[in-house]
């Protein structure tokens, strides 16, 4: 690309062709000062408040979204404790329906204990009446069989004849040890 020797020249300076010329820096600080002062007036007039607006917005939200998160947990704080107290009060009452109900259940256990262990004594009191019974009537029935056989033998050895009467009363007391 070929240049012009006026725009070459000026480029091989290395300044910025409007900042070459002096007698335009009025005009150029002019344009500038306007410039920056509506830019100025724009912002601060129109944008700033806006922006400045929207903070506000937005701190104020912030800090009803803190009173409101701090008022919820005051009230799940309450409603935690008055769980934990209604859960410690159903324990309670649990515990104590459980102990009532164990000693209802140790009470009948007790009582069919005792209703059954009285039935087992009139039972083997009743066994051992009947025992004594049989056992006297054996022993009866041996001092009778005792009586005979001794009889016999007696009539048997020697050839004589004892009486039953004699015979019973005989056994009778040699059971007794006289």
């Amino acid at each position: 690309m070929a240049t012009t020797p006026a725009h070459g020249a000026e480029a091989a300076s290395g300044i910025f062709p409007p900042l070459n010329d002096y007698a335009s820096y009025p005009s150029q600080i002019f344009w500038l000062a306007l410039t920056f002062g509506v830019l100025y007036l724009f912002m601060s007039r129109m944008i700033l408040p806006r922006i400045g607006g929207a903070i506000d917005r937005r701190a104020d939200s912030i800090t009803q979204d803190l009173e409101e998160a701090s008022r919820m947990s005051d009230r799940a704080s309450a409603a935690q404790q008055s769980l934990e107290k209604e859960l410690a009060e159903a324990r309670a009452k649990a515990r104590a329906t459980a102990a009532q109900a164990k000693a209802e259940i140790e009470a009948e256990v007790a009582a069919e204990t005792a209703k059954t262990e009285a039935e087992v004594d009139a039972r083997l009191a009743s066994a051992a009446t009947r025992i004594a019974e049989v056992q006297a009537s054996a022993m009866k029935n041996v001092e009778d069989v005792a009586s005979m056989t001794a009889a016999n033998i007696v009539n048997k050895l020697i050839g004589v004849s004892v009486s039953k009467d004699d015979a019973a009363k005989a056994v009778s007391a040699v059971l007794k040890g006289n």
